[in-house]
């Protein structure tokens, strides 16, 4: 039934607003996400003898969204009510560039098309700046003093986050620079083939770093869950006293 809003409930929901809103953006362009991916693989497995040298590149942009989901979720746990217009923004451009991971592997019977997927690590680049931007961006609204009533927790975060933003901007350089070298370079010395050949190759090691971020995410969100439970144990055994 309906009521009058109240000063609290309003207080509420600006305090819940910026985990809210990674939640809600980023379950709505993973759903995108997941249906491109879906049709991607189809197609890949339909014909897997001619499109095999997509593989290792469809795994790595599903590892992609993988890693963006299990790290906005610790986010949305940790976050407090600061945000910006970034906090808009950034989540729906990771959206757009998430579609292009998986779109940009398309088939087509379109010659002009045929070089478009050569464009993949440029999309594994942007997917990756966009991360770090986004970690900054949160990084620069936290007060992880004030944010915290556990310090520890507080600090453990803040040390996470920045190893997160280290890493998104080392694998972006890395990518754009193997965007560069594959589209620039390779294509116009060797044949097609033996250029999806070498990019298969070439998306493993990426495919293995962000594998090792999932599991280094999952290891975090159990070190923080462990410390909340310390502490919250702490907090009953004192009032008891």
């Amino acid at each position: 039934m309906p009521r009058a809003l109240g000063n609290d409930e309003i207080g509420r929901r600006l305090h819940e607003y910026a985990r809210n809103n990674y939640v809600f953006l980023g379950n709505v362009t993973k759903g995108v996400a997941l249906a491109i991916a879906t049709s991607i693989l189809l197609q890949i497995l339909s014909d897997f003898q001619s499109e095999w040298v997509r593989a290792t590149l469809w795994l790595t942009s599903f590892l992609g969204i993988l890693v963006t989901y299990m790290t906005w979720d610790i986010g949305s746990l940790l976050s407090n009510s600061r945000a910006n217009i970034l906090d808009s923004l950034l989540p729906l451009l990771m959206g757009m560039v998430e579609f292009l991971l998986f779109g940009i592997l398309i088939k087509s019977d379109n010659k002009e098309l045929t070089l478009l997927w050569f464009n993949w690590f440029g999309c594994l680049g942007l997917h990756a700046l966009f991360g770090a931007i986004i970690i900054h961006n949160r990084i620069s609204v936290t007060n992880f003093s004030d944010d915290f009533v556990d310090i520890t927790l507080a600090r453990l975060y803040h040390a996470w986050l920045k190893q997160c933003r280290i890493g998104a901007s080392c694998l972006s350089i890395a990518a754009l620079i193997t965007w560069c070298f594959l589209r620039y370079w390779v294509l116009h010395r060797y044949q097609i083939h033996t250029c999806e050949i070498l990019q298969f190759w070439i998306t493993i090691p990426f495919m293995s770093i962000l594998l090792k971020v999932v599991f280094d995410t999952n290891r975090f969100k159990y070190e923080t869950d462990e410390q909340a439970l310390k502490e919250s144990n702490a907090s009953v055994k004192s009032a008891a006293v």
